[in-house]
């Protein structure tokens, strides 16, 4: 359950009369809805609690979580007072796909288009071998392919009135699905057989080193600056905390 659902969850129940505290993997998503008691941490999106093997850890997490529920409901909202023993990789990791430049200037278009449409070609033998590998993907939740899919998000940046290509899906959603195929294809193609990555480390590189970040820099600009609410909402969870201005 997404941050957000859980804070207003939280604030739910504690007017019932139950005492919560939450795990914050968005701190500001907490801050905006407020919580009575929430604990924010410096993890990954899908690991609340630091790396899945690692059961003292996630115990000494527990530990700070329940401590908060001494607390009278505040809102209170505390930071995990330690680094995750995984924040730091014990080797170096760079990608085997060779990338062309990174293209910097999310004003041309034009231009970074071709950047995104030439990362997108020389990733697909990657992203390819993978998915066979695995015997299944995450691309496709838009139910579009990744052409039509990262196509869209420029489309949007170029003219926020465009309209969904599917009926089933407002424009928002349509936005939100496509971005996350764009994500998925990078961090899937880069996982191919032999990675020693780290997901932590494949966020880095992506957010760091591709043209496809500042796809989605240009992407969130446009969002955040959309007529439509649910757009701006939606832009929330475009990139993790900090890897976007």
């Amino acid at each position: 359950m997404c941050t957000r659902a859980v804070s207003v969850l939280a604030n739910y129940l504690e007017r019932e009369g139950f005492v919560t505290a939450i795990i914050s993997l968005i701190k500001l998503h907490t801050e905006k809805i407020g919580v009575p008691r929430g604990l924010a941490v410096p993890f990954e999106l899908g690991r609340p609690y630091g790396a899945p093997t690692d059961a003292e850890f996630q115990k000494q997490v527990l530990k700070q979580q329940l401590k908060l529920m001494e607390s009278p409901s505040g809102p209170v909202l505390a930071d995990f007072d330690d680094d995750p023993p995984d924040g730091k990789p014990a080797r170096d990791w760079t990608c085997a796909v060779e990338l062309p430049p990174v293209f910097e200037d999310t004003d041309d278009l034009a231009g970074l288009r071709a950047a995104m449409n030439a990362e997108i070609d020389a990733l697909r033998p990657a992203y390819e071998k993978a998915k066979a590998r695995r015997g299944r993907t995450t691309v496709g939740v838009s139910a579009m392919n990744i052409e039509m899919a990262s196509e869209l998000l420029l489309a949007f940046v170029e003219d926020e009135g465009i309209r969904s290509p599917n009926p089933e899906f407002p424009l928002a959603m349509a936005l939100k699905l496509a971005s996350e195929d764009f994500k998925a294809y990078y961090s899937e193609a880069v996982a191919a057989e032999g990675c020693i990555a780290s997901s932590m480390q494949i966020a880095d590189w992506f957010w760091n080193e591709t043209s496809g970040a500042k796809v989605m820099a240009a992407f969130k600009k446009a969002c955040d600056e959309a007529s439509d609410e649910k757009i701006v909402d939606m832009a929330w969870g475009v990139a993790p905390g900090g890897r976007l201005p």
